[in-house]
């Protein structure tokens, strides 16, 4: 198990393109040989293959929810078009004499990672290459297509080509198009802060967008085939976006996702995962170790009924794993949004295996608790940034089980390794879900702790039952001082691991339910605050020119003030497209000139008295939103945690630490507003503004 192949377990498309991944990915008979073909990695290739023999063209979109997955299956596809003969090794006797369709395809291949399969209009991130130099997207795939003269002008020009002229660069070929990564390309280019370049970038970027939409629609008269990665994940309110592609998906989705196919999730099933963990991990499988591995667990069950659940059933599908080491690891790699699924679950299964190498005679199965955080390399793993509050809590929980007293005849190294296993377990089991004080049905119960950490071949022949494990998981959370574990509750049958303190984590989880209109009402009534009332202290410094209070609105609407006096006007959501300049017309045009008689619009008497101070900038308004909705997320914990919390201690320190965290998110919501959210301000000209 060389740990240099851990990096290894997902290449990019382009690294297998240009032959610069390990081997079992670039040889096309090594890669299938560690692909197991799920149910949905066969309907995927039936599509394609179907696609190719109707001569109809076709999108696919892959979510990220294939995770490490979405990779594996393009360069699958990868292999297939270029080794139709390999098509009965995924799809069995269902193949036949389908590979035919896959004859003669051309594959083009777009992976954002690198420049090479996708350039850009960055000097150094031009394509020359056979005498021509590609800036596009859409250039590049017309060069690969031999097709580069029929949108040369476009190319130079960064501007899409429309459906007519890409349904000629398509025309008479059997084209598939294996587009990844393009989030991390679009963001790249969209956000660029060189302002030199930034504006040229951000048209780009559009174009990107615009030419999915138009290729999306081209391939309908032609016989090619587009599969593109996205990353968001399906849900029943539409596509939602990874953190920080929202934009680009939300684009994506609008102007492709309507002509495409949404394949579904390649790894449907926990034995699928385990399948999957299998073929990637090891090259054959001892069956009699699965049966003699049952028969050990169907026993456990019937001795120990209601401290054990039955998982023997599932033993021989998922061997070597215990059923539920692949429960937790997939929940682990599902849920901690740091990680990326399948490829993270290869890595720490690699981690583990490595770490359990030379030990194999003191295991019947690879077990949940093998994920040993001890190890730093499986650390690292689990506890990822997001995550990071629970490495104090490991480390608690790793020193504390050292000192558990241990029970005459018992021996102390075995036990206190008992207990440290029970307790990583219910860690494994509900960090993710980032735990407070009160029990969750999604939490494990006793017995599925107790079957997820006894082994019986680890701990029989030290007389530690089943039943002890359970009373020391009891001991462990609520037990005498010397036994309990920090940060490890057990409550109403349920057991989870909780890092309560992290006040920041609580604030931000409970502002994601404040109303985005409660957050922008409250920003409302601190600018007119800011205006009336003294800052932080300071002595407060009567408005000398214009009227004592502002009129602050919610957007941009005429006002019925029409007073001879200066008058400040704020309009406090930001106007995007609004930028410096004179204008003779608009909606803030029409503020500083016309006021609100009635229902209608009407002149200003004195036309010459207001000033209009604005925003443009949509991406510190979103800032601003979001403290505000954390001061009001603090409030409400405030007045919340003395019903959700009994213990008078744990009340008081939430209170100080929320009031502490609200008067810092109250100082800086003053200072984006008044330092550097609000940017412009219109004011009346000889006849213009």
């Amino acid at each position: 198990f060389d740990s240099s192949l851990d990096v290894a377990v997902a290449p990019s498309l382009s690294e297998v393109v240009f032959g610069e991944a390990h081997r079992m990915y670039v040889d096309p008979d090594e890669f299938i040989s560690i692909t197991y073909p799920t149910d949905t990695i066969r309907k995927l290739v039936s599509e394609i293959v179907d696609a190719f023999t109707a001569g109809a063209g076709k999108v696919i979109v892959l979510p990220s929810t294939f995770g490490g997955g979405k990779t594996h299956a393009m360069i699958l596809l990868y292999h297939l078009a270029r080794r139709p003969d390999l098509l009965s090794k995924i799809l069995g006797e269902q193949a036949g004499s389908r590979y035919h369709a896959l004859e003669g395809v051309n594959v083009v291949v777009i992976d954002g990672h690198d420049k090479r399969t996708a350039p850009s209009p960055l000097p150094q991130e031009v394509l020359e290459e056979g005498g021509a130099k590609v800036r596009t997207l859409w250039g590049y795939l017309a060069y690969k297509l031999n097709a580069y003269d029929k949108v040369k002008d476009y190319d130079e020009m960064l501007v899409s080509p429309e459906k007519e002229t890409l349904s000629k660069v398509l025309s008479d070929k059997k084209v598939l198009i294996l587009i990844d990564e393009l989030g991390i390309y679009y963001n790249r280019l969209a956000r660029a802060p060189q302002p030199e370049v930034a504006e040229m970038l951000r048209r780009y970027a559009d174009q990107v967008v615009t030419f999915l939409r138009v290729l999306s629609e081209s391939v309908g008269r032609s016989r090619a085939v587009i599969v593109m990665s996205i990353p968001a994940e399906p849900t029943e309110r539409g596509l939602e976006a990874e953190p920080g592609y929202e934009e680009f998906v939300e684009r994506v989705e609008r102007e492709v996702s309507r002509t495409a196919i949404r394949a579904e999730k390649p790894i449907a099933t926990n034995e699928d995962f385990a399948n999957v963990l299998r073929r990637r991990l090891f090259k054959g499988v001892d069956l009699g170790g699965a049966q003699l591995a049952r028969r050990r667990l169907g026993s456990l069950y019937t001795d120990f009924p209601g401290l054990t659940k039955d998982v023997s059933r599932d033993v021989e599908r998922y061997y070597p794993f215990h059923p539920l080491f692949v429960e937790v690891l997939r929940e682990v790699v599902e849920r901690n949004k740091d990680l990326q699924k399948t490829r993270d679950a290869l890595r720490i299964a690699r981690k583990v295996v490595r770490n359990l190498y030379g030990k194999v005679e003191e295991l019947s199965l690879i077990m949940p608790t093998d994920i040993d955080v001890r190890v730093e390399e499986i650390r690292t793993k689990i506890i990822t940034e997001r995550y990071s509050g629970f490495d104090l809590v490991v480390s608690k929980i790793v020193g504390k089980v050292k000192e558990v007293p241990v029970e005459e005849g018992v021996n102390p190294e075995v036990y206190r390794d008992l207990a440290y296993r029970l307790a990583l377990y219910v860690f494994l089991r509900t960090y993710v879900y980032d735990p407070h004080l009160e029990p969750k049905s999604e939490f494990p119960s006793g017995s599925e702790v107790v079957t997820g950490v006894y082994d019986p071949l680890r701990y029989e022949q030290y007389l530690i039952s089943p039943a002890t494990a359970s009373e020391l998981l009891d001991r462990l959370c609520s037990g005498s001082i010397e036994y309990r574990v920090p940060h490890l509750y057990g409550r109403d049958g349920y057991y989870w691991v909780t890092r309560l303190l992290d006040v920041r984590e609580l604030v931000e989880k409970e502002a994601e339910k404040i109303e985005k209109a409660s957050a922008e009402n409250y920003i409302l009534r601190e600018v007119e605050a800011l205006y009336t009332r003294p800052y932080e202290g300071r002595e407060q410094v009567k408005p000398g020119v214009l009227s004592s209070r502002p009129i602050v609105l919610s957007r941009p609407e005429l006002v019925e003030d029409d007073l001879r006096s200066y008058m400040l006007v704020v309009v406090v959501p930001p106007l995007k497209d609004l930028s410096e300049g004179t204008y003779i017309s608009g909606a803030i045009y029409d503020i500083v000139y016309y006021k609100l008689s009635g229902r209608q619009k009407a002149m200003r008497r004195y036309a010459n008295t207001v000033v209009v101070l604005l925003s443009n900038s949509a991406d510190k308004w979103e800032e601003i939103v979001r403290t505000a909705k954390m001061i009001l997320a603090c409030e409400k914990l405030k007045e919340s945690i003395r019903r959700e919390y009994r213990d008078e201690k744990v009340v008081r320190i939430l209170r100080d630490e929320l009031e502490d965290m609200r008067a810092s998110l109250v100082k800086s919501l003053k200072y984006k507003l008044i330092a550097q959210y609000f940017n412009l301000i219109a004011y009346p000209t000889v006849g213009l503004f």
